[in-house]
């Protein structure tokens, strides 16, 4: 019974919101090749943007976590780059997409139903960048929190939601070189749907994290055992 309900529920959540948070990302643009890595010529630690093989090594498989299932599929829904109704409130709209930032060089992407909540949906996004980049994604994220609090909205795909309630909600994460959370709430198709989203930055790697309870019995929020996790797989990644 759970392997075809923990799906379902990941599948409304995105259809819901209009949102292709459980899809799986792709790369950038043909003019955003990164530079390769090799054991030579990029160490661990080097800053040089993380390879699309390192990014599917680090992602989350259904071995990582108990507790929770993990998909990766494509065409779930359909990818694209929400567009908000503020321009400075896009880097709050680019964090619900397919891709933290259009600037990301690669993006892979993993979709996650609680086994043991039922309703919880989690996205971890894992994106690639220039370490600047990088940089300004996180600092554009926070720019944004400081003037969009009282919401925008944000079209995809001729879909139209609108996002209240924006605040900045502190979510430390040890080790990280930057970590922003927030929450919102969704209001799409008369519905209203609360949601929680945390940004990690490690050197040229940006991680997104959403969380959304469809079963609406309390208020979502981003596992830490599911950010632990995940950050846990990209540092043995990036070690080699």
């Amino acid at each position: 019974m759970r392997d075809t309900t923990v799906p379902t529920l990941l599948l409304a959540a995105c259809a819901l919101l209009a949102l292709p948070a459980c899809t799986a990302g792709g790369d950038g643009g043909a003019d955003a090749e990164p530079p390769a890595r090799t054991a030579a010529a990029a160490p661990a630690g080097a800053g040089l943007p993380p390879t699309r093989e390192e990014l599917e090594r680090a992602a989350l498989s259904g071995g990582d976590l108990t507790g929770f299932q993990v998909l990766s599929g494509d065409g779930l829904v359909p990818g694209g780059r929400p567009v908000a109704d503020r321009p400075e409130c896009r880097p709050l709209a680019d964090a619900m997409g397919d891709r933290v930032d259009p600037r990301a060089l690669h993006t892979v992407e993993r979709g996650l139903g609680s086994l043991e909540r039922l309703g919880l949906a989690v996205s971890a996004s894992l994106g690639s960048y220039r370490p600047a980049d990088a940089e300004e994604v996180v600092k554009g994220i926070e720019k944004a929190l400081a003037v969009c609090g009282g919401g925008f909205r944000a079209t995809l795909d001729g879909r139209i939601a609108a996002y209240g309630s924006v605040r900045r909600v502190p979510f430390p994460v040890r080790g990280a070189d930057e970590a922003v959370g927030w929450t919102t709430v969704s209001t799409s198709g008369g519905h209203d749907t609360a949601l929680h989203l945390v940004v990690v930055r490690d050197g040229a790697a940006v991680v997104r994290f959403m969380a959304v309870d469809l079963a609406r019995a309390e208020p979502a929020e981003v596992p830490r055992q599911v950010v632990d996790a995940q950050l846990a797989g990209l540092s043995r990644a990036l070690a080699g």
